[in-house]
């Protein structure tokens, strides 16, 4: 089958996945774009057709990663809407992080990538979600209102439990139910007010996150392919 013959949709994901494994193998300096089509057995120029450039396509692998954690995040979210608590969130999240070898080599491996990601139109959306995701919590009384620069804390703390496993090889000691053990108890402790909130709140804050988490699936999964050719016919 020549490259032109596959749906454009297909070919692209044969390419995202071929990025996905030179990263893990390689690391993101390593990796060229003649690399990627080798791997995905397809012409270099092919590639183009789909990302113009090795940032867009890698940005594109990040857009992937993202969709596919936010929506397993979603699914428990949806059954059972007590998981709004950020303690509950946060453990949620970094299990499924865990269990995603290229999300977590993005998250601590990959600095520069994301750093580029965060300047790109799709990582200042992910800010704006971020932005609205701590403003509805401590709306809600989710999160506590008296600590200073909330969400620069709250996030430096929960870098530190992505992070130290390439700090520091004791930190591999714990298996990923025990960091997020530890990781729930840090935001419950420290960020989460000490009364219980009310359940019909949580309902509420829930379906707010819900809406806030499909907005963000779909606007990344509007621009990932953004740059598939149409079929083309004969």
């Amino acid at each position: 089958m020549s490259d032109r013959s596959q749906p454009p949709g297909s070919r692209a994901e044969r390419i995202l996945d071929a990025a996905g494994e030179l990263l893990l193998r390689l690391g993101y300096h390593k990796v060229t774009i003649s690399d990627i089509a080798r791997q995905a057995r397809i012409g270099k120029g092919t590639i183009y057709l789909h990302w113009r450039t090795k940032d867009l396509l890698f940005q594109a692998l990040i857009a992937r990663e993202a969709i596919e954690l936010t929506e397993e995040v979603l699914t428990d979210l949806r059954r059972d809407h007590t998981v709004v608590l950020p303690h509950r969130l946060m453990h949620t999240m970094f299990l499924s992080v865990e269990r995603r070898p290229l999300m977590k080599a993005l998250l601590t491996r990959n600095m520069e990538l994301l750093g580029k990601f965060a300047d790109s139109p799709l990582g200042k959306q992910d800010a704006i979600a971020n932005a609205e995701f701590f403003a509805m919590m401590t709306r809600h009384g989710l999160l506590r209102t008296d600590v200073a620069h909330l969400d620069y804390t709250m996030q430096a703390a929960m870098t530190g439990f992505y992070m130290l496993d390439t700090l520091t090889p004791e930190a591999t000691a714990l298996d990923a139910h025990a960091k997020a053990d530890g990781l729930a108890h840090t935001i419950r402790s420290a960020f989460e007010p000490d009364v219980d909130p009310d359940p019909d709140l949580l309902a509420t804050a829930a379906a707010e996150l819900v809406a806030v988490f499909e907005d963000v699936i779909t606007s990344f999964g509007q621009w990932l392919y953004t740059h598939d050719p149409a079929p083309r016919s004969g």
